[in-house]
């Protein structure tokens, strides 16, 4: 039997989300549903653990202080051209007043950034599927904490707070499996590649277990390589009017070099199959 909860050596708390089916996407009925969440589908997941909280500029910094950000054998190839071509050195939010707390997620980080951090861990960024069922839990939520429309009392999003907030601030907003601000504070990187009619190509081709568009799907389906990597759960400036940014269901997207405020990211892991059955 697998722990429902693990600590890393980051310190991350990780939360077990078990194998088994969850409802991904929206229904063609739903008047809300946007083209890029459809159509819905049952798709099989095995069991893995992501973190609890985001990754927070304290953990960051410790990436920074072991030389991170200065070894090559931790980032992708093309994470390392940007890096040294853009001279980035830490995450935007510790050069930021407000958002540098030790306890605030670490903010203004690309998808480059977060991926080598998760190899530094020895984890790695969740697949979208995956953080589509952490934040949704089996009972296919509309929001991480239910049904209730977004509020102040439930996540830090619409500009209220004007910044970041530190991770687990809003109890009531914590999801099924027990996971904190998968809706407002940060948005959260994923390791897929995005495409707006990316559920339907994985439908053609059936795969509904484990899906993940990464490189070698990607080539597979015979997709030229997408630009945009895919980003969940809205953040701290995500405007009360696009509340579906803040849906379970909801899907964003944007360069893997982008370093807005309101990017951040945690990370997951996968379980040894041999030890959940």
């Amino acid at each position: 039997m697998l722990p429902d909860r693990i600590v890393e050596q980051d310190a991350s708390e990780m939360v077990l989300v078990p194998a088994g089916p969850f409802r991904r996407g929206r229904e063609d009925v739903d008047i809300f549903a946007r083209g890029d969440e459809r159509p819905a589908a049952t798709i099989e997941l095995g069991a893995f653990y992501i973190d609890v909280h985001p990754i927070t500029n304290e953990q960051v910094e410790e990436f920074v202080d072991d030389g991170g950000y200065d070894r090559p054998d931790l980032w992708s190839d093309a994470g390392w051209r940007w890096r040294r071509a853009e001279e980035i050195e830490t995450p935007l939010s510790f050069e930021t007043d407000g958002f540098d707390g030790r306890s605030q997620p670490a903010a203004g980080v690309s998808w480059y950034e977060a991926d080598a951090y998760a190899r530094w861990v020895g984890r790695r960024l969740p697949t979208e599927a995956e953080w589509e069922k952490a934040a949704r839990g089996p009972d296919a939520r509309l929001f991480p904490w239910g049904e209730a429309f977004p509020h102040a009392g439930l996540c830090n999003y619409g500009g209220r707070v004007g910044q970041t907030t530190p991770v687990g601030a809003y109890d009531t907003g914590v999801s099924y499996y027990g996971c904190h601000d998968m809706a407002g504070n940060v948005n959260n990187w994923c390791s897929d590649w995005y495409l707006a009619d990316a559920y339907a190509r994985l439908a053609e081709a059936e795969i509904d277990r484990d899906p993940h568009l990464d490189d070698a799907t990607a080539e597979r389906l015979e997709i030229e390589r997408p630009k945009h990597r895919t980003d969940r759960g809205g953040g701290y400036a995500t405007p009360a009017l696009h509340w579906e940014v803040l849906a379970t269901t909801g899907r964003n997207h944007w360069l893997p070099g982008e370093r807005a405020l309101w990017n951040g990211f945690r990370t997951a892991k996968s379980c040894d199959p041999a030890a959940t059955g």
